[in-house]
């Protein structure tokens, strides 16, 4: 029996690559699902600042937000991303505001290339959910093609449980972020619901966040 051997991909998140058996499946467009603020973009710019650090591409799509907006999020975790601008590393396309520019982009995709999409929410608000379906599967099939790892920030609840339903159907993979409270704390944490190419455990993901970004700290065992 002939054994495909897919190649895992490092996010450079300490704890979350070794959970996850050393990194996530090339090709993969992943959808990060939380409600605002509760860690899913700063996953994403994370693994984004990661990337350029090492002196490879990355592509951060902007929906219904400017640059600046952006730099100031990133800024709050001393994560400096003007060199990288400068140098061709970090990539903004700005005003994508309708799913034809998407089509574009994604038909003008090179080798290896890494997308940040922020965020899926704002194209929803103003495209009908088929018609980002369609462009999700597209994107797929391209990014089978050539590679790197994609990820869309998704806002949960904004939308009703179908649409959500939806979007995670046409991904390749699912990251859930959530929180609980204990005592007078609230811990976050988030799953991997689904994952195209790779067993990921079902557990939950303990993590924080300080001025270094993501922090993985446990996981425990869901019942």
């Amino acid at each position: 029996m002939w054994k495909i051997l897919v190649k895992l991909l490092k996010t450079g998140i300490a704890g979350f690559d070794e959970f996850v058996g050393g990194g996530l499946p090339e090709g993969n467009t992943i959808l990060l699902l939380g409600e605002a603020g509760i860690g899913n973009l700063t996953f994403a710019c994370h693994i984004a600042y990661n990337r350029v650090l090492e002196g490879k591409p990355v592509t951060y799509v902007l929906v219904g937000k400017s640059i600046v907006e952006v730099e100031r999020e990133l800024e709050a975790f001393n994560w400096k991303i003007q060199q990288y601008v400068d140098k061709g590393l970090w990539k903004f396309l700005e005003k994508f505001d309708d799913i034809e520019k998407f089509t574009v982009l994604v038909e003008e995709m090179e080798e290896g290339s890494w997308l940040i999409f922020d965020s899926l929410s704002d194209i929803l608000l103003v495209e009908k959910p088929i018609k980002v379906a369609e462009f999700l599967k597209k994107l797929s099939l391209y990014a089978k093609k050539f590679g790197g790892l994609h990820f869309f920030v998704l806002d949960k609840g904004m939308f009703k449980p179908r649409v959500e339903a939806l979007i995670q159907h046409f991904v390749d993979g699912v990251i859930v972020f959530d929180f609980e409270v204990r005592g007078m704390a609230a811990i976050r944490y988030f799953v991997v619901k689904k994952m195209v190419g790779k067993v990921i455990p079902q557990d939950l993901i303990v993590f924080s966040m300080n001025e270094n970004g993501i922090i993985v700290e446990t996981a425990t065992r869901i019942t």
